[in-house]
C-alpha cells in the first residue's frame, strides 16, 4: 500500500499543494509539523507518508533531516518503549526509501545500520531486544516478502545468551515466506524496494545485479562487498543466477573485463575457483566468451 503513496503515484495537485508548503515553512519546520500532526490521535498515514516522499524528492537535504527524525524517534522509542513511536520510525523509513538511493538509503542499509552493531538501541538490554523482536514479530503476517527477506538476511545483532529471539524470529518468518512460495535464496543483492512487483524474477534481478556490480567496480576498481558475501553466505543465488549472468555474451567494456577477472584470481571469493565446474551445463547452449566491440 505505501507504495502507491510515493511522489510518482500520488495525485499531482497534492503534491503540488505539498510544494506550495514547503515554499512557506523551511524544513525543520515542515519536520515539525508531521511530528506534530503524528502525535495526535487519529493519522491520515496516506497524506502524512506522501509529504514525506515529497520532501525528499523536492528538499536537496532532505536526505540528512529525515536521517536525523528517525534517529530521534528510533531513540525514544527504545526509551519508553513506545509502540507507536516504533511504527512511525518503519513508515517514515520506507516510505522514503520507496523514492530511490538517490534520495535515501534503501531500507536493507539503513536496517542494517541501526540493528546490525552493538551500537543499537536494542542492544542496551533484554528488555529492548524482546520489544524489537515482538514488534518484527507482529508485523510478519502482514509484511510484503521483500521486508522479510531483509530482516533474514540482513538480521539485528544479538548477543550470543539471547540468540533464540532472533532464530524464533527467523523460523517464522522463513515460515511465512514459505506459505507465500517465495525463496530467501534467490533474493537479488541489490534490490529496488521502489519496484511495482513485490518480487522479481531471479534472472532478471540477476542482470541488475551484475549491471550494479559494474557500476561499482567502475568506481571503487574493487569486487563490491555484496558480491563477495554472496559468494560465500548465498551460494544457490550467487551460482545459478548471478555467474550465469555475469558470463552472459555481450558487448563489454574494460571494467566488466577486469571485474571477471579479478573475481576469478580473488582469494576472497572461493566459488570463482570452481566456476569452470558450476558452468560448464551452459556451454553447450550459451557461450560464455564475451562479446568485445569491434
Amino acid at each position: 500500500m505505501q507504495r502507491d503513496w510515493s511522489f510518482a503515484r500520488t495525485h499531482p495537485l497534492l503534491t503540488g499543494l505539498y510544494r506550495r508548503l514547503f515554499v512557506l515553512l523551511s524544513p525543520e519546520e515542515l519536520v515539525g509539523h508531521l511530528q506534530d500532526v503524528l502525535e495526535t490521535h487519529e493519522v491520515n498515514w496516506q497524506h502524512v507518508l506522501s509529504c514525506v516522499s515529497t520532501m525528499v524528492i523536492c528538499f536537496p537535504g532532505a536526505q540528512q533531516l529525515v536521517t536525523d527524525w528517525v534517529t530521534c524517534l528510533l531513540a525514544r522509542a527504545f526509551e519508553s518503549f513506545d509502540l507507536d513511536c516504533m511504527v512511525t520510525v518503519f513508515l517514515v523509513v520506507r516510505q522514503a526509501a520507496l523514492e530511490g538511493p538517490s534520495v535515501f538509503p534503501s531500507y536493507a542499509d539503513w536496517f542494517q545500520a541501526s540493528f546490525g552493531s552493538s551500537r543499537g538501541h536494542h542492544c542496551s538490554s533484554k528488555k529492548a531486544l524482546v520489544f524489537l523482536f515482538k514488534f518484527l514479530s507482529d508485523l510478519v503476517p502482514f509484511e510484503a516478502p521483500r521486508y522479510l527477506q531483509v530482516h533474514i538476511l540482513h538480521p539485528p545483532l544479538v548477543p550470543s545468551k539471547y540468540r533464540s529471539l532472533l532464530t524464533d524470529y527467523v523460523s517464522l518468518a522463513k515460515t511465512r515466506l514459505a506459505d507465500l512460495k517465495v525463496s530467501v535464496e534467490n533474493m537479488g543483492l541489490y534490490e529496488d524496494l521502489s519496484t511495482a512487483r513485490d518480487v522479481t524474477e531471479p534472472h532478471r534481478q540477476a542482470s541488475q545485479d551484475v549491471e550494479k556490480a559494474i557500476q561499482m567496480f567502475e568506481h571503487t576498481g574493487k569486487i563490491p562487498i555484496a558480491v563477495m558475501e554472496a559468494s560465500i553466505f548465498r551460494r544457490p543465488y550467487y551460482i545459478s543466477h548471478f555467474l550465469p549472468a555475469l558470463l552472459t555474451p555481450r558487448v563489454v567494456s574494460t571494467h566488466l573485463h577486469k571485474l571477471g577477472t579479478e573475481a576469478a584470481e580473488s582469494k576472497d571469493i572461493p566459488a570463482w575457483i570452481s566456476l569452470e565446474s558450476r558452468v560448464s551445463s551452459h556451454r553447450s547452449r550459451v557461450p560464455l566468451t564475451p562479446v568485445w566491440p569491434s
